[in-house]
């Protein structure tokens, strides 16, 4: 090869180096965690941003105070006067508390403080009993509560995670919890104070207690000044739990680890919620489009046989956070996911996802978890399925608004009432059968007795 030919060569490969080196500063890496399940979610759409094991179900420690606050925020008030009750005291030997005592009144929002920050575990029972009239009580309205929020993976069986059988959560029920639980603006101070103390009163002692997160306290090496709100949990069984909520440049974040444990490294469960949020504010840009035009019918067996619901997204636009080097936004359209995996039905709830597609259609990314809104549609008989799901997609033909196919709804109802009709047809020609052999009958025996007379 001449020498010009290799010079050019070698300027060749120099400049692809070059360039997909760049390409690959560009493009920022996910984390590599510690935690044996962790998520990032948006704290606005709810929105994953990475996850790792984040359906796997595992003892969720004192992350569980997180769905008993948002219970508190919801069916109590701040105000409220709670008496402390001997059950509440009476916790397993070595576990956190603040030490409260049988008889004390205290405000829900002290026992709220104490049970966020510090983790006290008889402040979370005192709530529980107040609310509920007792533990399991409670624990049946935070089962109740998260099947309305449509989650699936979690079960509770106390307000403060304490282990017990069958008391577990996933990652991304917990980050869908939290979400919701900043909806009050409250949360933020139960959850993000770094401390608090409630004076002493004619009817209790007085407390004092800092946050055990500490990714909220100055003082700490792993201080984050993007932490806004958190929440610790360990039990021996659970390991280190982490819930922060960080906030940069108006986006708002949720993490959850569980099991964040690493004798390596100490302060394993910080160093990751910091990877998680380094990632998650550095590598995704907010964009808002409008939802596709389009309903979903979703059915499922009820009491009274299969009901179908017409379902649609109460807001008509979607902001999601959208990967930096993806494409232009204006090629991408976020629809109502039509997978019956991502719509989840409970207690007269409905949710749905939305997803990002681009122009070939294929998906992008989940955009959001959406409340959906609609109208009961039918109701009929279906066979012996415990749920049964049943989707309609308008598609569009390229020579104009005219249907291309039906979807499984569409053919299952004409189905059934293609059956109805053929079961009151046969009836129909059996009445009439029955009724034509009744009139000869008749006639048979009017002429018998028109002979008789006649003889």
């Amino acid at each position: 090869m001449h020498s010009a030919g290799k010079t050019l060569l070698a300027l060749t490969l120099c400049f692809f180096s070059l360039f997909f080196s760049c390409r690959s500063a560009w493009a920022i890496q996910e984390p590599t965690l510690y935690a044996e399940a962790a998520i990032l979610i948006d704290a606005a759409t709810g929105q994953v941003l990475y996850e790792k094991n984040s359906r796997r179900q595992m003892p969720p420690a004192s992350l569980t105070k997180i769905l008993t606050c948002l219970l508190a925020m919801e069916e109590g008030n701040a105000g409220d006067l709670v008496a402390i009750p001997q059950e509440a005291t009476q916790l397993m030997p070595g576990s956190a508390a603040i030490g409260l005592v049988p008889g004390e009144v205290h405000t829900m929002g002290d026992l709220l403080y104490a049970m966020m920050l510090p983790s006290a575990n008889d402040a979370a029972a005192a709530v529980a009993i107040h609310l509920g009239g007792s533990v399991s009580g409670f624990a049946h309205r935070m089962n109740q509560r998260v099947a309305e929020l449509g989650l699936t993976g979690s079960c509770f069986r106390n307000p403060h995670g304490l282990p017990v059988r069958d008391h577990y959560a996933t990652a991304y029920d917990l980050a869908q919890i939290t979400r919701q639980a900043l909806a009050y603006p409250e949360f933020l101070d139960y959850a993000g104070a770094s401390s608090h103390v409630i004076p002493a009163g004619p009817r209790h002692r007085g407390y004092s207690f800092q946050h055990l997160n500490r990714t909220l306290r100055r003082n700490s090496e792993f201080y984050d000044p993007r932490a806004v709100a958190g929440k610790t949990g360990w039990t021996d069984e659970a390991g280190n739990c982490l819930m922060t909520v960080g906030e940069q440049d108006g986006l708002r974040l949720i993490a959850i680890l569980l099991r964040d444990d690493s004798e390596e490294v100490g302060g394993a469960a910080y160093r990751d919620t910091r990877a998680l949020f380094d990632y998650g504010f550095s590598a995704f840009r907010p964009v808002t489009a409008p939802l596709s035009a389009g309903a979903v019918v979703f059915a499922m067996e009820e009491e009274n046989g299969v009901v179908e619901y017409q379902l649609s997204p109460q807001s008509r636009k979607v902001t999601f956070l959208l990967p930096r080097e993806t494409e232009d936004p204006q090629n991408l359209t976020p629809e109502l996911s039509d997978d019956p995996e991502r719509i989840s039905a409970a207690q007269g709830s409905f949710w749905g996802e939305a997803v990002l597609r681009d122009e070939a259609g294929r998906e992008i990314l989940t955009a959001a978890r959406l409340p959906l809104e609609g109208h009961r549609l039918t109701a009929a008989e279906w066979g012996p399925g415990r749920m049964v799901y049943l989707l309609e997609r308008e598609e569009r033909s390229s020579r104009g608004d005219v249907p291309l196919a039906l979807g499984g709804s569409t053919l299952a109802v004409a189905l059934l009432a293609f059956l109805n009709r053929q079961k009151r047809r046969e009836a129909a020609e059996k009445e009439s059968f029955w009724a034509e052999l009744d009139r000869r009958e008749g006639d048979i025996f009017a002429r018998i007795k028109e002979e008789e007379g006649l003889l």
